[in-house]
C-alpha cells in the first residue's frame, strides 16, 4: 500500500473491485461459472485475523471484542479478513473503533 493511500480508500477500492466479479453487479457474468470459495468458520477467520493483525494466532485480550466485530463483519471471507487485518495492524483502539464505525455503513453481503 502506498504511503499516501488512505486505508479506508484501499478497502473501498478492494470491495469495489470485488463487485465487478459478482454476477448481480455485472449481468455479463450471469452465465459464467465461478468456483465458489468456502467461507471460513468464525474461529478460523479469527485465527487468520489475529495472525495478521497481531502476528500471533491467539487474542490480545484488550482487542478481543473489536477483533470479533471485525471478523463478524467479514462473514468468513478470507480476503476481506486479511484486508481488514492489514488495515488495523499496529493501530490503537480508537482507530479500530473509528474504522469499525465506518464499516457499519458498508454492506459486504445482502441479506
Amino acid at each position: 500500500m502506498p504511503h499516501d493511500a488512505h486505508p479506508m480508500g484501499v478497502l473501498v477500492n478492494a470491495m469495489s473491485a470485488l463487485t465487478v466479479f459478482h454476477t448481480d453487479a455485472n449481468p455479463a457474468l450471469r452465465d459464467v461459472y465461478f468456483y465458489q470459495l468456502k467461507e471460513f468458520s468464525s474461529n478460523d477467520a479469527l485465527e487468520l485475523f489475529n495472525l495478521i493483525a497481531f502476528d500471533q494466532s491467539d487474542h490480545r485480550m484488550e482487542f478481543n471484542e473489536l477483533s470479533q466485530r471485525v471478523v463478524d463483519y467479514a462473514h468468513g471471507i478470507p480476503l476481506l479478513v486479511k484486508v481488514l487485518a492489514r488495515l488495523l495492524c499496529g493501530r490503537n483502539k480508537e482507530v479500530w473503533e473509528s474504522q469499525l464505525n465506518k464499516l457499519k455503513k458498508m454492506s459486504v453481503k445482502n441479506g
